[in-house]
């Protein structure tokens, strides 16, 4: 009867760890110093009767700030980053997953950046920026670079 009573126990608890998608532990990261060069590809729906827009990209983490070619041109000026580690992907190789939010204007129109990714092993990184402008349109850039 105690080993039924102990396996249910462990059943739901398993059970509520997995859907709640908790981890037992989520370990912040300082990225200072960390430098990607890549690219920022521009994502274009079907429809777009134009190439899209590639940029060479050079993503720098610094003193909390993230800095890249696509924030200068939306005139970003700081746009801070938080990063954790990804304990659940990660099995062979250190997984870190960033993300950060800022203002930036572009033409005379106030837009938001959200710059989210990860970097994997400290060796290359993948991501998306995207753009909202103020009528909610989206302009998205799938952004993939090699550290330097």
């Amino acid at each position: 009867m105690d080993f039924k009573i102990k396996l249910i126990f462990v059943s739901v608890l398993t059970l509520y760890f997995f859907n709640t998608g908790y981890t037992f532990s989520q370990t912040s990261v300082d990225l200072n110093g960390s430098r990607f060069r890549g690219k920022a590809e521009e994502q274009t729906p079907p429809d777009v009767d134009r190439m899209p827009i590639v940029m060479n990209e050079i993503i720098n983490f610094n003193n909390g700030v993230i800095s890249s070619e696509v924030f200068k041109k939306y005139t970003v000026t700081e746009c801070k980053y938080s990063a954790e580690i990804d304990e659940r992907r990660m099995v062979a190789v250190k997984v870190v997953n960033f993300n950060s939010e800022c203002q930036g204007v572009y033409g005379n129109e106030n837009v938001t950046l959200k710059f989210t990714g990860s970097i994997y092993g400290d060796l290359w990184m993948s991501g998306d920026i995207i753009i909202t402008t103020a009528d909610n349109s989206e302009i998205k850039f799938l952004v993939t670079g090699e550290a330097e």
